[in-house]
């Protein structure tokens, strides 16, 4: 009896459809400004042009050729990776997760010497998944090896560089290693400074990770400029209220909370607020986020019954998505316990908070910090 298609099969025959279509794509486009030469300039100065979009659109076609062949590479590379999850190539054997990743890693270093495009491609997804992992060595390592060859490559992989150096950057930084972290994330953004201009959209995972890290490091005034600029790329790529506008809002509005300046900072929150709520579902954890940090800022500046209104719709949230004994649910319920104690209400604060302890102990021991 023929066995049903795997995951990775099924993977592997979408991700090979996709880059036949980009290439038909580039090839359409190219002709179409052909068309419109025909149509404006004379014959010499259409026989002149003709030759060129020639060359353009075999210089295309040659890039989306290119592109295909690598898609292809990394497929058939990942569905052999996880081809060893598969009991007909097993054969009773099992292999943990870990040790497929391992293998592919090994894989990666000795069998795509001669295409190094490719390797660097790889590389970078697999140290990206070790990361997600929290298997920091090893993400360390692989990424690096991708930085280094995609150094090595031309200008057309300058893309595939800035997004090795961000991933390493950011294995950096979940370690705390802000000095190591940051001199690659502002490579990265020069990169794309110099590939797309100071205001493109492609600019916002440099600008929105640098800022995080300004502000995790205490520079605010920094953290500021950059998140601005971020909220400006987004506002002007079309209709501002959009949740990734609100994301830059709350972004900023943060800074703007721990610089003291309150009413500013309410303001981006409240419009940051207002968009989620328009344009998501009620119950979307990113509605909580954005209610808890409003409700915090109220709380601050002695608006507790508000505060607690808005942490109340919050913990609303996080039960149903979350449950009742979740930590994120706890972190609420102690945000409302504040609001409470704010109104001199005591035996109810008490409550919450005991609830919350509890909540913490079981998820994480009574020891934890």
């Amino acid at each position: 009896a023929a066995r049903p298609i795997g995951f990775a099969e099924r993977l592997a025959r979408r991700m090979k459809k996709n880059p036949v279509a980009t290439a038909a794509i580039a090839i359409a486009a190219i002709a179409l400004l052909t068309l419109v030469t025909v149509a404006v300039g004379g014959w010499i100065k259409y026989t002149a042009d003709l030759k060129a979009e020639r060359n353009l659109a075999l210089e295309a076609q040659a890039e989306a050729e290119r592109s295909a062949q690598e898609a292809n590479e990394v497929t058939e590379f990942l569905v052999g990776v996880f081809q060893g999850s598969d009991p007909e190539v097993a054969r009773g054997g099992t292999q943990t997760a870990r040790e497929l990743l391992d293998a592919g890693a090994e894989r990666i270093r000795t069998s795509f010497d001669e295409q190094p495009e490719v390797q660097t491609r790889l590389l970078r997804t697999l140290g990206t998944i070790y990361r997600k992992l929290a298997l920091f060595a090893p993400a360390d390592e692989l990424l690096n090896d991708a930085v280094v060859i995609g150094e090595g490559l031309g200008d057309e992989h300058r893309p595939h560089l800035a997004s090795s150096l961000d991933q390493l950057a950011i294995v950096y930084a979940i370690q705390g290693r802000f000095d190591d972290s940051e001199p690659l994330f502002r490579r990265a953004l020069t990169i794309r400074e110099e590939l797309y201009g100071p205001d493109s959209e492609k600019l916002l995972p440099s600008l929105d990770r640098l800022g995080n890290l300004t502000a995790m490091s205490g520079r605010l005034d920094e953290a500021e400029s950059l998140y601005r600029r971020a909220l400006t790329v987004r506002e002007r790529q079309g209709d501002p209220d959009r949740e990734i506008v609100a994301y830059s809002l709350a972004n900023l509005s943060l800074v703007l909370h721990r610089q003291g300046r309150f009413e500013e900072a309410e303001a981006g929150f409240r419009r940051a607020l207002a968009i989620n709520e328009r344009v998501l579902e009620a119950d979307d954890p990113r509605i909580s986020h954005t209610l808890i940090n409003l409700g915090t800022l109220l709380d601050e500046t002695d608006r507790e019954v508000e505060a607690e209104a808005l942490f109340r719709r919050a913990l609303a949230v996080n039960e149903k998505v979350y449950g009742a004994d979740h930590p994120r649910t706890a972190l609420v319920l102690t945000n409302i316990s504040s609001a409470l104690r704010g109104q001199e209400r005591y035996g109810e604060a008490e409550t919450l908070i005991r609830r919350a302890l509890a909540i913490r102990e079981k998820a994480y021991g009574r020891n934890h910090s």
